[in-house]
């Protein structure tokens, strides 16, 4: 006897009941039809028909009683882990085709369905049972497509699901593409395109997979939809807040509370997000959810990973085996499983593995290169990682999208690790390979302003600006998205420099965004707020603290258009304790994206200020967690900055002698 494979079905002989004489070689016809659509491709492989037959027939007993034990006895013979069959009622112009999917170990039903039509579209009864079956039995019963009629799109769909539950997303993704170039209209593939690609594909797959989906949406069942609007948010294709996203995925674990998916979608928004939104306890709220995604599906890479990373950063070794392992086992040589290892010596501290590792960054993939970038600032964990990553990372990239990723990571962290010089020729780079040929000099700008840019570079950029900034907008389209970019960037600037004369201008040309529908829209209407409050601040105006109050309370609910997010809520913090609201200046500083759409963009930034700010209050344990993060970050700090960090290292040295000196640990 053969030992039980999964991935081998052993489809057999149907039943033909009260059908006409000349149905009868469907029988074992369905044997040859089904099998030809089981090929392995994104489900099991059919045991060869002839042998599936002989097989059946030989084991049958004298009385011809095909019985479930003769089914079960042929696939056991055959190493068959799954067993089709089923019945045949109809006639030569009308069949009805009812199949049944088994497991043999267990003798469960996995799937049963029936299809049924003309008997001259025999062909597409097939593809229709076969797709059925497939699509049930992989643990997709709830799924619905109603433009479903090609085997090869669902073959195709099922492959990029299998991938991406298994954190192979690049396969995956390739999947979905595959099945959409058969049919476009595939709903199920496009949103599967769609949630696989937020893992460091490029953005065009992301937005390719959410028009497609939203497009055929009607063709999907309710609890897709509930998915779909989680992912995308419920205003598609206007960009929805992040307090919009968040209700939609509390709401997506109450309407499909069975779906792993679900449950991820909330863990990961909190994950990113949360402290975006002001919870402080956003790892708490999301660990459960991630959890009871894997308590669901315990080979689902999303959760893992986050589950993984957390586990290294806090040292907890016992969740790290569990959740590594997992990983590790749902995919051992797949796109995750190589991350996984790294995290796991890391978190252990394991030198000899992480030396391994370190004299290999040529050898690894592109998005455990990409991981190291984005994540190992965001923990404090070693920059050098990080910097040797984005180096082998950016020389790989040949696209053009490519090197737009590749450069604006590699910038950031330039500038996190305390290197604007390097920042600043990075941007020289970027002028042919952004959608604005101007985004450079807004980096450039906006850095000297908000984070360690170099201010002289910064000013001759405001100064190439003035003649875009003072042109009549256009009418619509790119061009005047823009101008209003132009306009919000020269006139922060302005502001900063403490020059109020065409503030006022400025706003005026933003307001004529009333009802944002773009992000970049959102953006003019966000800096419109910005100029607003800080011009007030600036004036000493009464209305000041309402001004400011008014941005804040934007800025609370995470609006769309993560551009100047960022700087907004650093400019919050500012006026704020301009205002002496200390506790309204460490709450905006507090509120940042680490992780998500501008991953680590401002970060030595946040946690100098909220180092610097929590002293002031008194809070010395989350002043000194923060200056030691800056620190983590800034080991080899370009000779301009030597003082910041050294300020900073006196800093976190007086307030944990204090500490020790009240007998608290900081």
């Amino acid at each position: 006897m053969q030992s039980l494979s999964d991935s081998v079905v052993a489809v057999l002989p149907f039943r033909v009941t009260g059908a006409d004489p000349s149905v009868g070689y469907l029988s074992d016809g369905m044997v040859d039809l089904l099998a030809a659509r089981l090929t392995g491709e994104g489900g099991p492989r059919a045991v060869d028909p002839r042998v599936a037959i002989g097989s059946y027939k030989r084991g049958l007993k004298a009385e011809q009683d095909q019985s479930d034990d003769a089914a079960m006895a042929t696939a056991r013979r055959l190493g068959a882990g799954q067993v089709i069959d089923g019945g045949i009622v109809g006639s030569p112009a009308r069949l009805v085709l009812t199949a049944s999917l088994r497991e043999v170990a267990s003798g469960k039903a996995r799937a049963q369905t029936s299809v049924q039509g003309p008997a001259d579209s025999l062909g597409a009864l097939i593809d229709r049972l076969a797709a059925q079956l497939l699509l049930i039995g992989a643990g997709e019963a709830d799924r619905e497509d109603r433009s479903l009629a090609s085997l090869p799109a669902l073959r195709a769909y099922l492959d990029g699901q299998t991938s991406a539950r298994q954190g192979r997303y690049e396969q995956a993704i390739s999947s979905y593409q595959r099945a959409l170039q058969v049919d476009s209209g595939f709903a199920l593939a496009a949103l599967g395109l769609l949630m696989a690609s937020q893992w460091g594909a490029p953005n065009s797959d992301y937005h390719r997979g959410a028009q497609l989906a939203w497009a055929a949406r009607g063709r999907l069942s309710q609890r897709d939809r509930t998915l779909l609007e989680a992912e995308v948010g419920p205003n598609y294709p206007i960009p929805s807040s992040d307090a919009d996203l968040l209700a939609a995925r509390e709401r997506a674990v109450r309407v499909v509370p069975d779906r792993p998916e679900s449950w991820y979608q909330l863990g990961d928004m909190y994950h990113h997000s949360g402290t975006l939104l002001g919870y402080e306890d956003a790892w708490d709220r999301a660990t459960p959810a991630l959890r009871h995604a894997l308590e669901l599906d315990s080979t689902f890479a999303g959760p893992l990973v986050h589950l993984t990373e957390r586990a290294a950063g806090l040292g907890d070794t016992a969740a790290l085996r569990r959740y590594g392992t997992l990983g590790l086992r749902s995919d051992s040589v797949g796109g995750t499983s190589e991350y996984f290892r790294l995290l796991m010596a890391l978190g252990s501290n394991d030198s000899v593995v992480l030396k391994k590792f370190r004299a290999q960054f040529d050898q690894m993939k592109d998005r455990t290169l990409a991981w190291i970038v984005i994540v190992w600032p965001a923990y404090g964990w070693p920059v050098e990682d990080s910097r040797r990553a984005a180096e082998v990372w950016r020389s790989r990239a040949s696209t053009r999208e490519q090197r737009r990723n590749t450069l604006w990571l590699s910038y950031d962290l330039a500038m996190n690790t305390g290197r604007p010089q390097e920042a600043l020729a990075l941007t020289r780079e970027w002028m042919d390979i952004t959608d604005n040929p101007r985004d450079y000099l807004y980096t450039r700008i906006l850095d000297g302003i908000y984070w360690d840019g170099d201010t002289s570079a910064a000013g001759e950029a405001a100064k190439q600006l003035v003649r875009w900034a003072a042109a009549p907008l256009a009418p619509a389209g790119q061009l005047r998205h823009h101008q209003f970019a132009d306009v919000c960037v020269l006139e922060q600037w302005r502001l900063h420099l403490g020059d109020l004369r065409t503030t006022a201008q400025a706003i005026s040309k933003l307001r004529t965004v009333r009802q944002p529908a773009t992000e970049e829209e959102f953006v003019a209407f966000r800096c419109a707020l910005m100029l607003e409050a800080w011009s007030a601040t600036l004036r000493k105006s009464p209305d000041a603290p309402h001004r400011i109050a008014q941005l804040d309370s934007l800025l609370k609910t995470g609006p769309p258009g993560w551009y100047n997010t960022q700087q907004a809520n650093l400019l919050a913090s500012r006026l704020y304790e301009m205002q002496d609201n200390l506790p309204g200046a460490l709450a905006a500083i507090r509120r940042r994206n680490m992780f998500a759409n501008g991953p680590t963009a401002y970060l030595s930034a946040y946690l100098r200020e909220e180092g610097r700010l929590s002293a002031l209050i008194g809070d010395r344990t989350r002043a000194a967690r923060a200056y030691q993060h800056y620190l983590a970050l800034r080991t080899d700090p370009e000779p301009s900055l030597k003082p910041q960090v050294e300020e900073v290292r006196a800093e976190l040295a007086r307030i944990s002698g204090e500490s020790a000196g009240n007998g608290r640990a900081p």
